[in-house]
């Protein structure tokens, strides 16, 4: 699902994509106990890293295990970057990736450092007047 945002990171204004329907999916999912615990509590050990060391507190708790605040990773994907990506640890890099590179986007990943949930949250991508690709 795909909404217009006028979010304001430094003044850069992107597009945003929210998974949060696909979150509740798979959490209803979870709680009927059609999907495993070990199925959606697989973070990998390079996520884990970045989310112990770079993670941005979050005010909600983690939906699996309930113990432990979420922490969100930046993530920015674009054909400037490596190709595994680039992890971000503010806003201003977030901001710089978003104002200098017109196809980078930028991934959200909420993590759990306690029971390794992780799912994406968001995908920010640069808002250019015109075009309409995200």
């Amino acid at each position: 699902m795909e909404r217009q945002s006028k979010i304001d990171i430094s003044g850069v204004n992107e597009r945003t994509v929210d998974f949060v329907l696909a979150r509740r999916a798979l959490l209803r999912a979870f709680g009927r106990g059609e999907v495993l615990k070990t199925e959606i509590c697989d973070a990998q050990p390079e996520l884990m890293r970045a989310a112990l060391n770079l993670g941005k507190p979050k005010s909600s708790i983690c939906p699996i295990c309930r113990d432990t605040k979420l922490v969100s990773v930046y993530f920015a994907f674009g054909p400037k970057l490596p190709a595994h990506g680039r992890c971000l640890n503010s806003e201003s890099e977030i901001d710089s990736i978003l104002s200098r590179h017109i196809d980078a986007k930028v991934y959200e990943v909420e993590v759990c450092l306690n029971c390794k949930w992780n799912h994406l949250d968001r995908l920010l991508a640069p808002f250019v007047f015109g075009e309409e690709s995200a």
